[in-house]
């Protein structure tokens, strides 16, 4: 984050190549993000580090609602690149979702 952080302060390249490839994926929405108080948001989502998605999936997907709900629930609320195929993964890998996903239909 910290060099996401630094990109945003000192401006982007024009080209995507002349820009770190640690931070990259953000290129494309590199005129949504905003750095605050040490954190990064896009708009009014917060970015979230790598370090921290897999325990941002687990408390978006506690309730067990099913993809499109923890989607929607994340893309409210947060934005990491990949988020959406990031959620879908996770989600279709639930032990308690594959047994008990049909009957909550």
């Amino acid at each position: 984050m910290e060099k996401l952080e630094e990109q945003i302060r000192n401006g982007w390249s024009d080209k995507a190549r002349q820009v770190s490839e640690i931070i990259r994926p953000y290129f494309k929405v590199q005129d949504e993000l905003a750095t605050e108080n040490g954190l990064v948001f896009r708009g009014e989502r917060l970015v979230i580090p790598r370090a921290a998605r897999k325990l941002t999936m687990q408390e978006i997907h506690r309730s067990h609602l099913g993809v499109r709900s923890c989607t929607r629930r994340a893309e409210d609320t947060v934005y990491w690149p990949g988020m959406t195929s990031h959620i879908k993964d996770f989600a279709s890998t639930c032990i308690f979702c594959k047994q008990y996903g049909t009957r909550q239909l």
